[in-house]
């Protein structure tokens, strides 16, 4: 989250070792923490904090999720090793270290500097090495000029709105029909969960479209994005984990239904059928020897996923680029459209990072920006209009 402080952190966790760990790793990556608290002990006044980024690590979650409703948060963290493991402890502390500075910003030098590649040194206490103001100061001018250059970036031209395609129905090898007329394709990084979840609870269950969620995150926290994103919600969420079979090339692993999200799985590789048909690749688990991970840096791949959905649903495609960190997307945008599908995007103003959808709009290929509700809106609007003229 970028604003114009420090960002602030509140850490739950039911173990007291736990939260100490917690506040240690916050605190060397140049974070403030303002509050470290059992969740029996969560109060209103923590909420109302309202801080950039809440550590949860209990049990019970879906307890704590109710009380703390839609606010930005980290689940699935591991549990910290013992400090007298030095090794073991420091390597959990860069892990950690990583994924909140891919939330949050930049890492500040002070973490980079006091830890080396082989994680044999363990990071000086804080109290020790002090965040100066100066350090404060010159991160948060360099996410401003960051913010500046993403908001200047030069865009081409937005094309005309294609024409309605013709309507598709494509019969499954059963013979049943799609429930759906649309393919809408969901892409975020970097503050995109809480953008999605905006536009999914403002879009009705019963529009007839089925979505496909791909999401950069980190595997250990994919299963928990479901019930966050649900939440207030009726939509179903289909899950390709690693005990979804691979059954063949002829015989999906599962369908693409309306009222439900297919989340596309970051340690698996999946193909779509013009029926809506969803094919796994083989996961680690079942056979290591064939397994292939999603090419490129990104996991899963948005670049894939949108050519290999815009190849298997063509006109009938839509995709949505959210907040997020860095480009993805932007190489298969012109594949989208020389499909005849559409692509729209997410507002810089309103975005948590948005690098994503500029690097996007940079193609010249998004026919139209708004906000998460703002996308919600056009979307039944698009819809209907389709519908009716096709």
């Amino acid at each position: 989250m970028i604003n114009s402080e420090v960002p602030r952190l509140i850490i739950v966790a039911d173990n007291p070792l736990q939260r100490m760990a917690l506040a240690d790793a916050v605190a060397h990556s140049g974070y403030d923490v303002i509050h470290s608290i059992h969740p029996g002990h969560l109060k209103a006044e923590h909420i109302e904090a309202q801080p950039s980024l809440w550590l949860l690590d209990v049990e019970h979650e879906d307890h704590v999720l109710d009380q703390l409703g839609d606010v930005p948060l980290m689940v699935g963290i591991s549990q910290a090793p013992s400090s007298a493991n030095k090794k073991a402890y420091t390597i959990w502390l860069k892990s950690l270290h990583a994924k909140l500075t891919k939330i949050l910003g930049d890492a500040p030098p002070l973490l980079t500097e006091m830890i080396d590649d082989k994680g044999d040194n363990v990071p000086t206490p804080l109290a020790n090495q002090p965040l100066s103001k100066v350090q404060a100061n010159a991160k948060v001018e360099a996410l401003r000029e960051k913010m500046h250059q993403a908001s200047t970036l030069t865009v081409k031209p937005v094309p005309k709105r294609p024409a309605p395609p013709q309507r598709i129905n494509r019969a499954a090898a059963d013979g049943s029909l799609p429930d759906w007329q649309y393919v809408c394709l969901l892409a975020a990084s970097m503050g995109g969960p809480e953008a999605v979840k905006r536009f999914l609870d403002r879009v009705p269950v019963n529009l007839p479209v089925t979505f496909i969620l791909v999401q950069h995150i980190d595997p250990t926290m994919q299963a928990v994005l479901p019930r966050i994103l649900s939440r207030h919600n009726e939509w179903q969420f289909d899950l390709v984990d690693a005990n979804t079979a691979t059954v063949s090339a002829r015989v999906p692993s599962l369908r693409l239904g309306s009222g439900h999200i297919l989340l596309v799985p970051a340690t698996r590789q999946v193909e779509f059928g013009n029926d809506g048909g969803v094919y796994a690749h083989a996961s680690i688990q079942s056979n290591p020897l064939t397994y292939q991970p999603w090419p490129g840096k990104y996991k899963p791949s948005i670049n894939d996923v949108m050519r290999r959905a815009s190849n298997a649903f063509g006109a009938r495609l839509i995709t949505i680029v959210f907040s997020g960190m860095g480009d993805d997307g932007s190489e298969a945008a012109h594949e989208v459209l020389d499909a005849q599908g559409t692509i729209w995007a997410q507002t810089a103003s309103t975005c948590v990072c948005a690098s994503q959808p500029n690097e996007v709009r940079a193609t010249g290929t998004v026919a139209y920006n708004g906000s998460p509700e703002a996308l919600a809106d056009y979307l039944q609007q698009y819809v209907a209009e389709q519908v009716m003229v096709g």
